[in-house]
């Protein structure tokens, strides 16, 4: 089970990290005013969207998470990561520190 979810977890992770990076070199590339402004503004929403599925993930598979999924946390970008809602934040954090003191076993 948690081989499982680690591997959604990359997959949808290095995913997400790609169209992150697409969006970014677009927008820093971009010449024309008009569609650079345009490209943030996608940029930002997809940074949003990114924040909002990693919420959504967490919320969904708590139960589940060791730290040997949440370690993967780690491959998201502090743009993303800083829009994450506290709870779930928390949520990863205490999932942790629970593994930890209990020497990381399950």
């Amino acid at each position: 089970m948690t081989k499982d979810i680690r591997n959604e977890l990359e997959i949808a992770l290095t995913n997400h990290n790609k169209k992150f990076e697409q969006l970014t070199q677009q927008a820093v590339n971009c010449e024309n005013e008009e569609e650079k402004k345009s490209l943030f503004q996608k940029r930002w929403q997809f940074i949003h969207d990114y924040a909002q599925f990693l919420n959504d993930f967490v919320w969904n598979h708590k139960e589940i998470l060791t730290p040997s999924v949440t370690i993967l946390f780690d491959l998201v970008p502090n743009t993303v990561w800083n829009r994450m809602s506290e709870k779930s934040e928390r949520i990863i954090m205490l999932i942790n520190q629970q593994y930890k003191q209990n020497g990381f076993k399950r």
